[in-house]
């Protein structure tokens, strides 16, 4: 998925206003694979005891950021790993626990999404063991 350049409007758009720009397509509470952006945000702002409306908003950018990617790649999942639970848990398979916060770069993330695009099977793979360990982790939970 390639990333949009940063300024994409031309000068007649941009004098225009709003009215072209596309809206966000998800809530900040529309929970999709077991995340939100509200979610991820919260995450990414967990070490700040009291952040600037700055920080919050770059977070909050981020958040949207990484969400979208993050549903991209489960969509990509769902027809190649039929057992897994992508529309349920599909974000924790795409956690990183050996961040800060949990979560995957979102370089990472795009590097991912591109790797299942193209069907490379080791990723696919690495994601279907992941799938299996929170489903066979949730299961255990739910029969405690």
């Amino acid at each position: 998925m390639p990333v949009p350049p940063a300024n994409s409007l031309t000068s007649g758009e941009a004098e225009a206003g709003s009215s072209h720009v596309v809206p966000y397509p998800y809530q900040e509470d529309e929970v999709i694979g077991g995340e939100s952006v509200l979610s991820i945000q919260n995450r990414l702002l967990a070490n700040h005891r009291s952040p600037p409306a700055e920080v919050i908003q770059w977070a909050r950018i981020e958040a949207e950021d990484l969400f979208e990617v993050k549903v991209d790649i489960m969509r990509q999942m769902i027809p190649l790993d039929l057992e897994g639970d992508w529309p349920r848990w599909g974000a924790r398979a795409l956690d990183n626990p050996r961040t800060l916060t949990g979560e995957e770069s979102l370089e990472e993330l795009y590097c991912t999404w591109d790797k299942v695009l193209y069907q490379d099977f080791p990723t696919i793979q690495k994601l279907r063991e992941r799938m299996l360990f929170l489903r066979s982790d949730g299961d255990a939970g739910s029969q405690a």
